[in-house]
């Protein structure tokens, strides 16, 4: 039940270069974390990055940058990722996508919450089973402390391995 009012990030869906979009949040590449709840995505493209347009009903926009060619000012042995319009594209879908099914989640929440209590209410009075296990172990721990053959098999124990000291000068392991 707990999952289902705090669901956390949830599984990762996609990913593109350092932005992870979860089954409920989203992971900015500077380290922000945008809930998918009423999120939107767009695309712009720019001179030499793509832009994604991030607008999200509880954060203020965000901006996130996809190069799709080296800037000149790059140092030469440093590694860029260039990426696709394809790509760009694609991940703007998937975070549409995902916030249309998280916003289906968050509709079905209080139904989903309901029959969670009922099931956990039904499962809390059917305790019969556990009660009969408990009776019975409680039968066959009593059973086994009183058991005369456990006081004569323990003393055969004690004498066997004291015969295995006097043989060997040590006792043998427990």
């Amino acid at each position: 039940m707990e999952r289902l009012q705090i669901p956390g990030r949830g599984e990762v869906r996609s990913r593109l270069g350092k932005a992870v979009l979860h089954e409920h949040v989203l992971l900015t590449p500077k380290g922000g974390e945008l809930p998918l709840d009423g999120l939107r995505a767009e695309v712009s493209i720019g001179v030499d990055q793509f832009w994604l347009y991030l607008y999200s009903d509880s954060h203020s926009p965000e901006l996130v940058g996809f190069p799709h060619r080296r800037d000149p000012a790059t140092a030469a042995g440093e590694t860029v990722l260039i990426f696709t319009e394809e790509q760009v594209r694609g991940f703007e879908m998937a975070i549409n996508a995902a916030a249309a099914a998280e916003k289906r989640f968050r509709a079905g929440l209080p139904a989903h919450l309901a029959q969670a209590e009922d099931e956990l209410a039904e499962a809390r009075k059917d305790t019969d089973a556990v009660k009969a296990a408990e009776q019975n172990r409680t039968h066959v721990m009593d059973s086994s402390r009183n058991d005369p053959r456990l006081a004569k098999a323990r003393a055969g124990l004690t004498a066997a391995r004291n015969r295995w000291e006097d043989k060997t000068g040590r006792l043998p392991p427990k």
